[in-house]
């Protein structure tokens, strides 16, 4: 039987402590250094992206962007995501921070409605005229709708604010 009496259980258990503060407190710095910044670097010299920040998420990165004027959204969006795809790894979401002003604002809320119900049954038509009609009530400059495989985009111009929307589409058969 071996006699642990002159173990300084105390310093183990201190040394063990900082070895694992070492190795996470590395990982993250791995992280930061050599995932975070190359990808922010390279999102910040694509056209519309005004300014990008990363938050941790518990196990998810949040990309949040701030953008400018983009003159085709859907177009936009797509080409950032291929860019965060090709240069990372983990999981990750998109946030992307637009600038309406109050007529923008209040135009949304009177559509949002009617985007997500097409979004579940498929009558984009009635969407896109609904939209033309908010367009013309709000006088609002520049409207576009885009609808691809996986999304609903929305954009609407007003003067020097805009507003920038992705709904996920709402398929039969998708989970």
């Amino acid at each position: 039987m071996m006699v642990f009496n002159n173990f300084k259980w105390v310093i183990a258990l201190i040394v063990f402590i900082i070895t694992l503060a070492l190795l996470f407190g590395g990982q993250m710095w791995r992280q930061k250094q050599f995932i975070e910044k190359p990808l922010v670097y390279l999102l910040e010299n694509m056209d519309g992206i005004e300014k990008i920040y990363p938050e941790e998420e518990g196990r998810e990165l949040e990309i949040n962007i701030t953008v400018g004027k983009i003159d085709d959204f859907s177009r936009f969006y797509y080409h950032l995501e291929a860019m965060i795809q090709e240069n990372y790894n983990g999981n990750y979401t998109i946030k992307v921070i637009d600038s309406p002003d109050n007529i923008l604002t209040r135009a949304y809320q009177k559509i949002h409605l009617a985007l997500y119900e097409g979004a579940v049954r498929g009558n984009y038509v009635t969407m896109g005229e609904n939209i033309e009609n908010i367009k013309e009530n709000y006088g609002i400059e520049k409207s576009r709708l885009t609808v691809t495989e996986n999304y609903i985009f929305l954009q609407l111009h007003s003067g020097d604010y805009f507003l920038y929307r992705r709904i996920l589409r709402q398929m039969p058969g998708r989970d």
